[in-house]
This record gives structure tokens, C-alpha cells and sequence, in this order.
């Protein structure tokens, strides 16, 4: 059973707290957690690599068209 509650909080913290009540992101966020916990994670170190790599290509492909 829920009861209301009154507090402060600022217009970030009001919109994570309605996020997290949507039945869509509680799924995306339950399924990421069984992902996780299966093993079907990498470290920030090589998602972040990864991007690096795209935006020197995508460098790459826009001085060939200059």
C-alpha cells in the first residue's frame, strides 16, 4: 500500500522518480539487471573505446568529402 509523501525535491529528482514508476522502464531496467547478471556486460573502458573508433572514422570520412 502506498502513502502519499510530501517532500522537496528539484525538477531532476521529481523526473527520475516518474521514470522509475513507468511500466516501460521498469521492464528495460529489470531486463538490463537479467542481462547484467547473465553476463552480457563489458567494461565502460571498451563501450567507450568503441566510440572513439566510430568518431575517428566518421573524422576520416568527412575530410574525404571536403
Amino acid at each position: 500500500m502506498e502513502f502519499p509523501v510530501i517532500s522537496i525535491m528539484d525538477a531532476d529528482e521529481l523526473e527520475d522518480y516518474l521514470e522509475t514508476r513507468d511500466p516501460k522502464i521498469r521492464r528495460h531496467i529489470k531486463k538490463s539487471n537479467e542481462e547484467y547478471r547473465a553476463g552480457k556486460s563489458r567494461p565502460a573502458e571498451a563501450l567507450l573505446a568503441q566510440f572513439k573508433v566510430k568518431r575517428v572514422a566518421a573524422k576520416v570520412v568527412r575530410r574525404r568529402k571536403a
